[in-house]
C-alpha cells in the first residue's frame, strides 16, 4: 500500500480543492457545514426514504425494529441495536427506531459539486454476528448499482448547492446515514490515488481485541487509530498472493482466529 508521501502527491495531483480530500472526523465535518449539517440527522435522512421510522416515544406498529441514535457524531453505530417486542422498547432521548432493511450494505464515498456526482468510490460490508459490526469491507474496482445510481439522484434532489465530499451508507439499496466526509480507512491506506479513476479492488479487515505483530502483515496496511471498540483496520490490495490464494483470505482467517471480540450489544 502506499506511503504517507504517495498519498499526498494523490492528493496535489487531484482535480479538487485540498478541503475535500482532507482526512476529516464527522465531528469536524459537521462544524465545517452548517448550511448541509442536517444531514447527520438519521430522521431527516429517513424522511426520504421509503422505510418506516419515527423517533422513541411513538411505538412501531410493527417489529422487530433497529434503535439507534438520531445523531452521534462518535462512531455513528453506537448505541444501536435490534428490538423484537414492544416491551423492550425502553425510552431514550435521542433515539429513534427504523424498520429493518434486507440486502447488502453499500459504503459509497463521491465528490459532489452542487448535487452532481464527479467521482465515486464503493466498498460492500459483510456483517458479523455482533450486531452492528463487519467482519470484513470489500473495496470495488467497478460501479455498484443501483446504489450509486440512487445516491446520484439523491444528492442532486437534496444537495443541489453542496460541494465536497459525501459518504452514504446504503442497505437493501436505502439509505441509512450520510456523512459529510470520504472513508478515512480506504484514505490512509492510498487506495483513492489521485481521485480521477475508480480505485483497484482491495479489502479491509477491521480488528478488535488483540492485535497481530506487524511482521505477520506483509504488503498489508495497518492503521493502528483507535475507534469505538474497533483496535485498528487493516487494508490488502487484491493482487497481493500468499500460499497460491489471495493473501487477504489468509490474513482474514488468521485474524479471526486470534482477535478477541469482546461481547457487545451495538
Amino acid at each position: 500500500m502506499s506511503t504517507h508521501k504517495q498519498r499526498q502527491e494523490g492528493m496535489q495531483r487531484a482535480p479538487y480543492p485540498a478541503e475535500w480530500l482532507a482526512e476529516m472526523e464527522d465531528a469536524d465535518a459537521w462544524l465545517a457545514n452548517p448550511k448541509h449539517r442536517w444531514v447527520y440527522d438519521r430522521l431527516l435522512v429517513a424522511d426520504t426514504q421509503a422505510y418506516a421510522h419515527a423517533p422513541l416515544g411513538v411505538t412501531p406498529s410493527h417489529f422487530p425494529v433497529i434503535v439507534k441514535p438520531i445523531t452521534n457524531l462518535y462512531g455513528m453505530g453506537i448505541g444501536a441495536r435490534r428490538v423484537s417486542a414492544v416491551e423492550d422498547l425502553i425510552y431514550a432521548p435521542g433515539m429513534m427506531w427504523a424498520a429493518p432493511l434486507e440486502g447488502r450494505h453499500v459504503s459509497t464515498d463521491l465528490l459532489v459539486d452542487r448535487g452532481e456526482v464527479m467521482w465515486s468510490a464503493q466498498a460492500t460490508g459483510f456483517p458479523s454476528d455482533k450486531f452492528g459490526r463487519f467482519d470484513l469491507w470489500a473495496l470495488h474496482s467497478q460501479a455498484v448499482e443501483p446504489e450509486l445510481s440512487t445516491i446520484r439522484s439523491w444528492c442532486k434532489a437534496y444537495l443541489p448547492d453542496y460541494a465536497g465530499p459525501l459518504n452514504a451508507e446504503l442497505i437493501g439499496g436505502q439509505i441509512i446515514e450520510v456523512h459529510l466526509r470520504l472513508s478515512t480507512d480506504w484514505q490512509r491506506a492510498g487506495c483513492y490515488r489521485d481521485y480521477t479513476s475508480r480505485p483497484s479492488t482491495a479489502y479491509g479487515i477491521p480488528l478488535f481485541g488483540r492485535l497481530p505483530q506487524r511482521e505477520d502483515l506483509p504488503g498489508a496496511w495497518l492503521d493502528s487509530r483507535g475507534e469505538s471498540e474497533r483496535t485498528a483496520f487493516v487494508v490488502v490490495n487484491s493482487a497481493d498472493t500468499r500460499d497460491n490464494q489471495p493473501f487477504w483470505v489468509g490474513l482474514y482467517n488468521q485474524i479471526s482466529s486470534s482477535s478477541t471480540c469482546p461481547s457487545e450489544e451495538n
